[in-house]
C-alpha cells in the first residue's frame, strides 16, 4: 500500500451513503464513478455510525457488501481486501496538538467486528501515520491560490462536480481563503487573483473571472437534467470604472509577486 502517491485526493464534501439492503454482489464501477469517488469526512453518518458501533449485520456476507459499497462511493488506500478497508477521513480524531503540527484528517480502517450479544457491527479505528504520508494537510499562507491548490487543480483539470453544490463550495472556499483578492460577484462567479507563471511574457499574477456551469450532454433536451458541472476560469479584461477594486488588487498583487 502505497500512501505516498496523492494524486487521486481531491477534498470534495461527502455526502451520506444510502442504506445498501441488497446482498448480491456488487457491481464493478463504471469510469464515470471511478472519477466521482469522494473523500471520507468525520461528520459522515457512516462515521459516526462506526464510531458509536451502531451498524447491526447477521453475517459476513452482509458487511462484505457494506465495505464494497463504500469502495464504490469513496476513496481508499489499501486494495480490495473483503473483511476490512483503509481510508483517509477529513477531520477525524485530530488532537489539538496535531492541529498545530498541520493535521486535518487521518487514515481509519473500517472493520467488521462480532458483538457480545450475537451478530456483527462495523468499527473505526485511527491509523496513525506520519504528516508526510497525508493527502492533504494545512497549506502555508499564500497571498494567491496557484497551481498546486487542491481547488485549483480540480478547476485546471476540468473535473466535473456531481452537484452543483459542490462546485459552489469551492467557489466559496476559494474566496474564503483568499478574501483580499477576491470578489464574489454571485455564487456562481468569482472574480480572483491567480499566480501563473505559464506565460513569461506577463507578470506572475493574472486576473480571471471564475463561473460555475452545467456540464449538458449535446444530445439532449431542455427537459433533461444536468451531467454534472464545473469551474471555468477565464482572464479578466474588464475595464471600467466599476472593476477600480481589482484593479488595486491586481496592483497590490503584483506587488507581493515580485
Amino acid at each position: 500500500m502505497n500512501l505516498q502517491d496523492d494524486t487521486h485526493f481531491d477534498e470534495i464534501p461527502s455526502t451520506p451513503l444510502p442504506e445498501d439492503t441488497s446482498s448480491s454482489p456488487t457491481p464493478a464501477p463504471t469510469e464515470t464513478q471511478a472519477k466521482t469517488k469522494r473523500i471520507m469526512r468525520s461528520d459522515n453518518p457512516i462515521v459516526q455510525a462506526c464510531l458509536g458501533e451502531l451498524f447491526r449485520f447477521s453475517s459476513p456476507s452482509q458487511i462484505d457488501t457494506r465495505l464494497r459499497s463504500l469502495r464504490r462511493q469513496f476513496i481508499c488506500v489499501d486494495g480490495d481486501e473483503h473483511d476490512s478497508l483503509i481510508l483517509w477521513v477529513h477531520g477525524f480524531q485530530i488532537t489539538s496538538q496535531e492541529d498545530t503540527q498541520g493535521f486535518v484528517g487521518h487514515f481509519a480502517c473500517i472493520s467488521g467486528k462480532s458483538l457480545p450479544e450475537g451478530g456483527l457491527t462495523l468499527s473505526i479505528t485511527k491509523v496513525p501515520m506520519p504528516l508526510s504520508d497525508h493527502p492533504h494537510k494545512k497549506r502555508p499562507k499564500q497571498p494567491h491560490p496557484n497551481g498546486a491548490h487542491p481547488i485549483m487543480r480540480r478547476i485546471n483539470k476540468g473535473y466535473i462536480y456531481p452537484t452543483e453544490d459542490e462546485a459552489l463550495h469551492d467557489l466559496a472556499a476559494l474566496h474564503a481563503e483568499f478574501p483580499d483578492v477576491s470578489i464574489p460577484a454571485s455564487p456562481e462567479k468569482l472574480y480572483i487573483i491567480i499566480y501563473d507563471r505559464s506565460d513569461k511574457s506577463r507578470g506572475p499574477v493574472r486576473k480571471v473571472v471564475m463561473r460555475v456551469i452545467a456540464v449538458e450532454d449535446e444530445n439532449a433536451d431542455e427537459n433533461t437534467p444536468a451531467q454534472g458541472y464545473k469551474i471555468v476560469i477565464k482572464d479578466n479584461n474588464r475595464r471600467s470604472g466599476g472593476g477600480k477594486g481589482i484593479a488595486a488588487m491586481t496592483l497590490a498583487g503584483e506587488q507581493m509577486g515580485r
